[in-house]
């Protein structure tokens, strides 16, 4: 079974409710899978995770509505690979292209590929037009509340460090109260 098959299905058990870490821990165990495939895997998972309001907002904007949770679980994971990863970006849609064909036919494997080859020719223009709008609730995938807390409570001990994938927070607890 193919590693993005099985980290599509713990995506739907985390959207269910599940405890990543528990979900990845147990599938670990019953797969067969070599140390480079389980860390691929665990980049592919926590990455999606991780970035799913952007994943999400991305996705939005180029298509119209999806039903299938399979198919926007599919979506996420390419998206999370050419936008976070150094991989080989039509590498990614030809393999997910025969993902969608051999699980929907070829009307669905259509529609991956003409999604995902439309959004890698606009994605520095999105990812552009993100940092222009300030809007790095979507950008950095975290709640609105949070990052409206930490921007208008700056303090000289209090700053926010960011880079585009991972968000690191130094504060001093004495100077800065966070609502519960």
């Amino acid at each position: 079974m193919s590693v993005k098959y099985v980290t599509m299905a713990l995506i739907s058990q985390v959207d269910k409710g599940a405890y990543s870490n528990i979900a990845l821990n147990e599938t670990f165990k019953t797969l067969n899978i070599n140390s480079k495939e389980k860390a691929f895997m665990t980049e592919i998972f926590y990455g999606v995770i991780r970035n799913k309001k952007f994943l999400d907002y991305i996705i939005d904007i180029y298509t119209k509505d999806i039903r299938k949770e399979w198919i926007r679980n599919l979506l996420r994971i390419s998206i999370y690979q050419i936008t976070f990863m150094n991989s080989d970006n039509k590498g990614i849609v030809w393999e997910v292209t025969e993902l969608a064909k051999k699980k929907y036919g070829v009307p669905i494997s259509k529609f991956i590929n003409g999604t995902l080859r439309n959004y890698l020719r606009n994605k520095d223009l999105e990812l552009k037009k993100l940092y222009d709008k300030k809007n790095y609730e979507v950008l950095y995938s975290i709640p609105k509340w949070f990052y409206d807390t930490f921007k208008n409570k700056k303090t000289s001990q209090s700053h926010l460090e960011c880079n585009f994938t991972y968000f690191y927070f130094h504060f001093n607890n004495l100077i800065c109260k966070i609502p519960n």
